[in-house]
Parts: structure tokens; sequence; C-alpha cells
């Protein structure tokens, strides 16, 4: 399927489900929404995104075929540091994400370093 007509189709697609929404006026039934489904939603992105990454980083190990006297060291220790910066940047986060339990600063200061801990520890990984 060419992407060009793909994405096309879910245009109008999209148009025809926002004009049709717009007229029966259904925004009222945004109430009968749950938090339970906009959570399942949040848990099945977060799931693609740790498989994705999981799969990336198991990826990045040679197999047993790829074995060359010339490839091995290099792509070994670059997966090495790629699973060692994926864990460090994990705990960090986790760490700093759960600073409103922390009693060593202000509470204005813990909740600041809880909702940027997770952006602050991806940049202070890509740094390292």
């Amino acid at each position: 399927v060419d992407f060009l007509q793909w994405y096309c189709w879910i245009g109008l697609w999209a148009a025809l489900m926002h004009i049709l929404l717009a007229i029966l006026n259904a925004c009222d039934l945004v109430t009968l929404v749950t938090r339970f489904s906009c959570e399942v939603f949040g848990s099945l992105i977060a799931v693609i995104y740790i498989w994705d990454a999981i799969r990336h980083l198991v990826g990045m190990f040679p197999h047993h075929e790829q074995l060359t006297p010339f490839h091995t060291a290099s792509s070994s220790a670059a997966a090495l540091l790629s699973v060692i910066l994926a864990v460090g940047t994990l705990w960090l986060s986790t760490l700093l994400s759960g600073a409103t339990s922390w009693h060593v600063f202000f509470k204005t200061i813990r909740t600041t370093i809880a909702d940027y801990g997770v952006a602050a520890s991806i940049v202070i990984f890509t740094l390292v």
C-alpha cells in the first residue's frame, strides 16, 4: 500500500468521524469515559515502548553466526555500554520520580525534581 494514499484515506476517515461527532454533539459522551480507559491506553503505549527498547538492546548483541574476529569485541562492548546506559537511565529516572517522598528539600523543589526527573535522567545519560 502506498503511504500517501493510505495517509489520505486515514485523513478522510478522521474528517468524516469528526463531522459526525460534531453533528451528533457527541462531546457530551466524554463524561462516560472513565479513568480506567485512559490508564489502559497509557499502559499499552508504555508496554510498546518497553518492548521496542528491549528488542533493540537484544538486537545489538552479535549472534553466533555473526561472530567474526574483527567485530566481536567492538560490537559486544557497544551492546554492553548500551545496556548499562539504558539501565542507568531507568534507575535515575525512577529515583528522581520518587522525589516527592524525600525529606531533603522543600516541597516545591521535590515536586519539580519529580516532575522533570525522567527528562533530566535522559539528558544526563545522553551527555554521559
